[in-house]
C-alpha cells in the first residue's frame, strides 16, 4: 500500500458530502475510491475533488454540491473529530468526479435507498438488573417500525455485567451480513467510556452500520452523566460532542460527551422520549 502524504496546495479543497450511510456504500461501489474522510459531528463522509473543482450550477457532479473543506491533520486516523477513513496517498490524492458521476447516477438516490423497507437491524439494551426491559424493548419496535426496520434480534444485558456479550452477538450480526443496524434507546447503552464511543463510531462507519436511538434529550432534560456518575439538567449540546450540564441544585457546570447522556433517575419513562433519526 502506497505511504499517505500531505493533501497538496491550498489546506481548504472541493469536496463531495454525502451522509454516512450512502457515503459508505458509495465506498463499496467505487473500485478505486481517492481519500475519504469522516466528520462525526454531521453523520457525513466527505470525498475530496482536484483542487480546480468548480461549485457552479453545471458542477461536476450534478445533484451533489461541492463542498469547499479544511480536512484532519494527516496522521488522525480516528476519532474523536475529524478523522481520514482513506487518507490521501502518491497515487491517490483525489477522487475524479467522472468517477463520483457515473457512480451517483447508476446508484438508487440516497433518500429512497435509506426509506427502503425491511433493512435489518437489531434491537439491543442494556438494562439494570431491577428494572424491567419490556418497556424500553417496546419503544425500539415502536420506533424500528416507524423507520420501517426489520427487527431480526432483541438482545438485552444487564448493566451489571461489563463484558456485555449480548452487545458482541449485536456486533457479530451486523459484522457477517445478517444486519445493517442496532436500535437502542440511548447511546449510553453501548458504551461507558469515551475510548468505546469513539471506537463504536469507527466501527459502524467500517460496516455502513446505522445506529438509531429512543431517546435524545433536549435542554432543560434531567439527565444522568454516566461517565462520571451525576445527575444533571441538560443546558445545551454544541456542534463539536461536547454537552453541558448543570447541577440539580445549582454549582458548577461541566462537560460530557453527548454519547453518555442518559436518562436521570425517576425521569427514564419511553413516554419522555422523542423520536429521532440516527
Amino acid at each position: 500500500m502506497p505511504n499517505p502524504v500531505t493533501v497538496p496546495e491550498s489546506p481548504v479543497h472541493p469536496a463531495i458530502r454525502l451522509p454516512r450511510h450512502d457515503g459508505l456504500l458509495l465506498l463499496k461501489r467505487l473500485a478505486r475510491p481517492g481519500p475519504v474522510y469522516v466528520d462525526p459531528a454531521h453523520r457525513a463522509l466527505y470525498f475530496l475533488l482536484p483542487p480546480t473543482t468548480r461549485a457552479t450550477p453545471t458542477a461536476a457532479v450534478p445533484g451533489w454540491p461541492i463542498h469547499r473543506v479544511a480536512p484532519p491533520p494527516m496522521a488522525r486516523t480516528a476519532p474523536p473529530g475529524p478523522y481520514w477513513l482513506i487518507p490521501p496517498t502518491a497515487t491517490d490524492r483525489f477522487t475524479h468526479p467522472r468517477t463520483l458521476r457515473s457512480v451517483l447516477q447508476r446508484s438508487t438516490p440516497p433518500r429512497t435507498r435509506d426509506a427502503a423497507p425491511g433493512m435489518p437491524v437489531v434491537l439491543y439494551l442494556a438494562t439494570p438488573p431491577d428494572r424491567d426491559p419490556a418497556p424500553w424493548l417496546s419503544a425500539c419496535r415502536e420506533i424500528a417500525a416507524h423507520q420501517r426496520r426489520h427487527v431480526v434480534a432483541e438482545l438485552t444485558d444487564s448493566t451489571t455485567r461489563p463484558s456485555r456479550p449480548r452487545l458482541r452477538q449485536a456486533r457479530h450480526l451486523i459484522t457477517t451480513g445478517h444486519a445493517r443496524g442496532i436500535v437502542t434507546h440511548n447511546r449510553a447503552m453501548l458504551a461507558t467510556t469515551p475510548e468505546a464511543h469513539a471506537d463504536l463510531e469507527w466501527w459502524a462507519d467500517r460496516h455502513a452500520a446505522s445506529i438509531l436511538t429512543v431517546w435524545s434529550p433536549e435542554p432543560g432534560t434531567p439527565v444522568h452523566d454516566t461517565l462520571t456518575g451525576r445527575n444533571g439538567t441538560l443546558i445545551a449540546i454544541e456542534e463539536h460532542h461536547t454537552a453541558w450540564l448543570r447541577a440539580p441544585r445549582g454549582g458548577r457546570e461541566w462537560t460530557t460527551i453527548p454519547h453518555a447522556l442518559a436518562p436521570a433517575e425517576n425521569h427514564d419513562r419511553p413516554s419522555n422520549t422523542r423520536r429521532v433519526r440516527p
